[in-house]
């Protein structure tokens, strides 16, 4: 597989996805490695869909160091897929603004066996969820904060900090502070 590396890289006012991370069908996948990189004010494409800051799936391998996310409206990082996996460190995902449906506006999420290592993460004024884990999928998180979650813009509800469901969770030394409806 082939290798990615971006250093100091802003991606702002992009449509559906700031960067995608994919792999090949057959391995090895490609791995992407990103240093100092901004992503910012992703909104949906032409249909309505999308606002993802970072999407990685189909065996990608990510690592990244000082990520910061801002002002997407679905999803700030996106980790799916069995055999996909992210390493994030000093990484914040901050001012989801929901999409045009005023749904979403998760802050981090990981999915369908995908595996999510986190180390010195802040999640703040998400709506809906601020770090979801789901389907089988994996987190690892140290110094992990999650905080002001607010609730769905059109339904009022959610407001978590952290959701898990049919997954491994591991967190150490983690914050969850100022949700609207429940912190784990």
């Amino acid at each position: 597989g082939g290798v990615i590396r971006a250093t100091r890289v802003l991606v702002d006012g992009a449509h559906e996805i700031g960067i995608h991370a994919t792999a090949p069908a057959e391995p090895p996948g490609d791995a992407l490695v990103l240093d100092d990189v901004v992503i910012r004010d992703v909104g949906p494409n032409a249909a309505g869909f999308g606002g993802r800051g970072l999407q990685a799936q189909w065996g990608a391998a990510v690592s990244a160091r000082r990520l910061h996310v801002s002002g997407v409206t679905e999803i700030g990082v996106l980790v799916a897929t069995d055999g996909t996996s992210a390493v994030l460190d000093d990484v914040t995902v901050v001012d989801m603004r929901g999409g045009a449906t005023g749904r979403l506006g998760q802050g981090i999420s990981a999915i369908e066996m995908a595996r999510l290592t986190l180390h010195r993460a802040r999640v703040a004024r998400a709506l809906d969820i601020g770090v979801m884990i789901a389907s089988d999928a994996q987190l690892d998180a140290e110094d992990l904060v999650v905080e002001q979650i607010e609730s769905e813009l059109d339904r009022g509800e959610g407001g978590i900090g952290v959701y898990a469901r049919g997954t491994v969770v591991t967190l150490t030394r983690a914050l969850v502070r100022d949700v609207r409806q429940l912190g784990v």
